[in-house]
């Protein structure tokens, strides 16, 4: 898990993988990560109180479940109004516009406003 620093880059700026431990470098596969999640499991669930904070995290997460849900929800909402609308605005844009026969300036103002 834990391997001695690589030879030194040729520039002259180091960068480590892990911020906070210079020349410490992790090479960890997907197999060290389940065995360390294991075993910080392991040793949080002797605490006690532990069930009890897990049920609440586990209640928060499935809050957070139906908040997304209902937001997806809302957004479906929002997006089908939305190509409603613009649907509406080409029908619009495809009707010719009808000449004005009033050459009043507050009446073609007048008609405008209650069409």
């Amino acid at each position: 898990m834990f391997f001695p620093p690589s030879k030194p880059a040729k520039t002259t700026v180091k960068s480590p993988m892990v911020p906070g431990f210079p020349g410490l470098q992790f090479n960890m596969s997907i197999d060290h990560m389940q065995l360390l999640g294991t075993l910080a499991m392991m040793t949080l669930s002797r605490q006690p109180g532990f069930k009890k904070q897990m049920e609440e995290t586990m209640d928060f997460l499935r809050q957070i479940q139906q908040a997304a849900e209902a937001i997806a929800v809302q957004m479906e909402v929002v997006q089908t109004e939305f190509k409603k609308i613009k649907a509406d605005e080409q029908i619009i844009e495809a009707v010719p516009r009808q000449t004005n026969q009033y050459g009043n300036p507050f009446l073609q103002h007048l008609f405008r406003l209650m069409g």
